[in-house]
């Protein structure tokens, strides 16, 4: 399948199931510009646009957990993970664990490879991603602000 065949596919299963369009995927996670890396497009057209959005998670799973602990091989992100008071180290554990609780799921929606459910799952992801983004963007910044004051 290609891309064009893709997102016809996609258009007709988002109708079916309600799901978000490509382009509010896209805007947030890429999914067209990733695509365009690969040579074909595999034909569950659902579980790869949820694994695409979920590798999108994952990424941001590892940036909390070096937040809270640093990497011990890199003097960068042991320096950053200082950043950061233990108060707002918890804050970044509950978004973590969210974050880590929706990738578990996943990996059942994976296994089960049923459309209705997987539908359902990129829906969920989709909204969710509205109230973590916002707490991703403030740790961001926070690590930001504290590299410049050390400039």
């Amino acid at each position: 399948m290609d891309k064009s065949e893709f997102i016809s596919k996609y258009n007709i299963l988002k109708e079916q199931h309600q799901l978000p369009n490509l382009s509010e995927l896209d805007k947030e996670f890429f999914v067209e510009y990733t695509m365009g890396n690969w040579r074909t497009i595999p034909e569950n057209t659902l579980i790869f646009t949820m694994n695409l959005i979920m590798d999108y998670y994952i990424g941001w799973i590892n940036f909390c957990h070096t937040l809270i602990n640093g990497n011990p091989q890199s003097m960068i992100l042991m320096r950053e993970a200082e950043f950061f008071s233990n108060e707002e180290k918890k804050e970044i554990i509950k978004v973590m664990q969210n974050l880590t609780i929706i990738s578990r799921k996943q990996t059942i929606i994976n296994l089960k490879n049923e459309e209705k459910e997987t539908a359902q799952f990129i829906k969920e992801i989709f909204e969710s991603w509205k109230n973590i983004k916002p707490k991703l963007l403030k740790y961001a910044d926070h690590s930001h602000k504290k590299w410049l004051e050390e400039k």
